[in-house]
């Protein structure tokens, strides 16, 4: 198929989900009845997916869908029409909202065949997505495949999940080309030189998803305290994260803990803040520490640079920071781990 084609049936599902994002939630249920429904369905298989993150997802993905963008990122990473077929297994994880919405797009775009496993806490919203590429494209039927199990006949997989379920899948598809994604957290930076609008940006990437995503912020450097009222102010609009049970309870408990321990802390509304020096915090918790040294900062991220997904900050001080409020939303170009996924399809 003509990868053409395969990329209008694209642009023409990122106009369905711009649509559906301009209208009331009654007007959805009405013009969208399928991904209406598969939304309130998401929600009761996996109690993190409320509608404000799912809306979320919908929009980071939509800003991908774009005629131009697809065209020039496959001619970029020099994508071949003439390329044999090839099956490609997705194991998808169910953190957040479409997680692996990214390798989906990826296998297609290059005229592969995918098989997707979906995770069992998101189950609706990507086949739903599908049947709009499907309705444009029909032979897409051919390309795309909802499965329970892989076959064993897959030329690539390409899987996220825990660490510990990495270790199973390096073993069980260890003679088979793959990319395998484990746990990864992200940082962010502060300098004391943030407006208000770079804070409040830094809230979303810290709560969007519940913190629950590999480019979720769990750990921020500062050079002093004095920043973290202005953190705390900003958190605010998040408060109604604590009307969920579950991060409510989560919340309950780690401040239960830390007063236990006589550990000082932060009550942020939504999270608290911990003074404390590993990466990865619990859940609603976010890690700080302080530091004397930027360049000091820059050569600890290079150490940690195999755990973070993404580090959030100021370009002008390191270019390979990500703008504040931007974690939450890469670019088609950023590929999770830092690992091509167009490169290491062409290269089977």
């Amino acid at each position: 198929m003509k990868l053409k084609h395969i990329i209008k049936a694209f642009v023409y599902l990122g106009a369905i989900i711009e649509e559906f994002l301009l209208l009331s939630e009654d007007e959805q249920i009405v013009q969208f009845p399928e991904l209406s429904n598969a939304i309130r369905e998401s929600r009761k298989q996996n109690p993190w997916f409320v509608n404000p993150f799912v809306i979320n997802a919908l929009k980071g993905i939509r800003y991908w869908l774009d005629e131009e963008t697809l065209a020039n990122w496959i001619t970029d990473n020099g994508v071949s029409e003439d390329a044999k077929t090839k099956k490609i297994g997705l194991i998808m994880a169910g953190n957040i909202p479409l997680v692996g919405f990214h390798d989906f797009l990826s296998v297609l775009l290059t005229g592969n065949k995918a098989y997707v496993k979906m995770s069992s806490k998101d189950t609706t919203l990507l086949p739903v997505l599908s049947t709009f590429l499907v309705k444009n494209c029909p032979n897409l039927t051919k390309q795309i495949h909802f499965v329970a199990e892989l076959p064993k006949n897959m030329d690539a997989i390409i899987a996220t999940g825990s660490n510990n379920t990495m270790r199973y899948f390096s073993y069980q598809y260890d003679k088979i080309p793959h990319i395998l994604r484990g746990s990864r957290s992200s940082i962010a930076v502060l300098t004391g030189e943030e407006s208000s609008s770079q804070i409040d940006m830094l809230t979303q990437d810290i709560c969007l998803y519940f913190g629950m995503g590999c480019r979720s912020v769990t750990k921020i450097y500062i050079p002093d305290e004095k920043l973290i009222p202005r953190i705390q102010n900003s958190l605010s609009k998040f408060t109604w994260m604590t009307e969920h049970r579950d991060w409510s309870d989560s919340l309950r408990f780690q401040k239960a803990v830390l007063l236990t321990r006589g550990q000082s802390f932060y009550d942020c509304g939504p999270v608290v803040m911990l003074q404390e020096s590993r990466l990865i915090s619990p859940m609603a918790v976010i890690h700080y520490e302080k530091y004397n040294s930027l360049e000091k900062v820059k050569n600890t991220l290079k150490a940690l640079e195999p755990m973070v997904q993404c580090v959030v900050g100021d370009p002008n001080k390191c270019e390979d920071w990500i703008p504040f409020g931007k974690s939450q939303y890469p670019e088609v170009n950023d590929f999770a781990d830092r690992v091509n996924t167009l490169s290491f399809i062409n290269s089977l």
